[in-house]
């Protein structure tokens, strides 16, 4: 891909875009191997072989690869329409540990903050709810926060089938 970007001058520009998303590529699909090639081959440039959107990337990496969901849905929000598109195929997984972690981390959470804080801003209010309880999470009795105490151990996925219907990935490109 390098000699493709060298050999047209006009697409010089987006050279940088395209391995940031390449990279993402590898995140999405959890290639280790090519993660950590290209790591090493952008670190043997120097600190400026990684470009604005690469070094984007890269943090998002540490991101999954530490489990830091707060890094990450931070990140998700700055990259461009087609990165975040790549992002959507992990998004259900790194919401997953990020509920997991916080019912390990708290007893009660409110559902105003857990919301921000797993990026689920977009959708309404029932949708959010629904999505929770299909993922195993308990809410108080008046639905404002999590009874975290309950929710341990109680995590599961939502069936694939209804999930495909809907566009839900877990992960996975087929």
């Amino acid at each position: 891909p390098r000699e493709f970007y060298e050999d047209v001058p006009g697409l010089r520009e987006n050279y940088d875009e395209f391995n940031s998303l390449r990279l993402l590529y590898y995140i999405a699909t959890q290639n280790s191997s090519s993660i950590l090639k290209m790591t090493q081959d952008t670190s043997k440039a120097g600190p400026d072989g990684a470009g604005r959107h690469l070094q984007q990337a890269m943090k998002l990496r540490q991101a999954v690869s530490s489990k830091n969901y707060h890094m990450f849905f931070k990140l998700y929000k700055d990259f461009s329409e087609s990165a975040r598109h790549l992002l959507d195929n992990i998004i259900f997984r790194i919401r997953h540990e990020a509920l997991q972690i916080i019912c390990k981390a708290y007893l009660s959470y409110p559902l105003k903050e857990l919301r921000k804080r797993i990026s689920y801003e977009n959708e309404t209010d029932s949708d959010f709810v629904a999505y929770l309880q299909q993922s195993g999470v308990v809410l108080k009795e008046n639905n404002a926060a999590v009874d975290c105490r309950k929710c341990r151990l109680r995590f599961f996925r939502p069936e694939k089938e209804s999930d495909r219907e809907k566009g839900v990935t877990h992960g996975s490109f087929h």
